[in-house]
């Protein structure tokens, strides 16, 4: 643990304000490590929360995943769950998201075109060349979608607007994530496949996560401050 707060904090002193959010000062960096224990000690889902967003920090998402996992019941909620505290679409939602992608849409319509020399090909009764040509259309949509997945679930940006909130063309409200330039989970989808009472479940159980970051980050600002005080 000592080594994740050093790579997250490598200054020498760092503004706990920027840290936490918490106009605390500067300290030493041994100070905010102690202030930083006692926070992983006492919300210890909070400080892997913290960890998993800031840092991507693989150990962090395996102990969240498996928290959420035994919290919700099953590996399904348990993954829906980390997908509305990370601010990542939900698999449902995924589909309908990389066709607002631009990139995704060129590509598209560059397939189309290779389409049509493999329908031509088909007409003209050579399969074999139909065969190649379709395959090679079906490996541009399948690369463009796996490129917009990823940069989608790896950001949580909107691909429509690519995290600007606005369309670019109009210069107005996107119309995918509305102004907020980031992909907004839909929890309502968990009620439509699994119930009102999953719904319900599910998001007091992020609520709850959320809230133990916070209490977390306020434990490390109060350390910090005694540590600071004592100096």
């Amino acid at each position: 643990m000592i080594e994740m707060i050093l790579r997250l904090f490598e200054a020498k002193a760092v503004s706990i304000e920027t840290a936490v959010g918490r106009s605390t000062g500067r300290i030493g960096r041994d100070e905010f490590i102690a202030a930083a224990r006692e926070g992983c000690r006492s919300h210890p889902i909070g400080w892997h929360l913290i960890l998993a967003e800031e840092m991507a920090d693989d150990t962090s998402v395996g102990v969240l995943m498996a928290y959420l996992t035994r919290a919700c019941g099953t590996k399904e909620i348990g993954q829906a769950a980390m997908s509305i505290i990370m601010g990542r679409p939900l698999p449902q939602q995924l589909d309908s998201l990389i066709t607002k992608s631009a990139y995704y849409d060129a590509e598209r319509r560059r397939a189309s075109i290779v389409m049509e020399r493999a329908k031509r090909a088909r007409r003209a009764g050579d399969h074999d060349y139909y065969i190649t040509i379709k395959a090679e259309r079906d490996g541009i949509l399948s690369a463009a979608r796996a490129r917009v997945a990823d940069e989608i679930l790896q950001s949580g940006r909107c691909p429509k607007c690519h995290g600007t909130g606005i369309r670019e063309r109009k210069q107005d409200q996107c119309p995918v994530c509305f102004g907020a330039g980031k992909v907004v989970p839909d929890i309502s989808l968990i009620g439509r496949q699994f119930g009102a009472e999953t719904q319900e479940v599910l998001r007091k159980i992020v609520d709850a996560v959320q809230i133990d970051k916070s209490r977390c980050l306020d434990v490390i600002a109060r350390r910090a401050q005694m540590e600071r005080d004592a100096a």
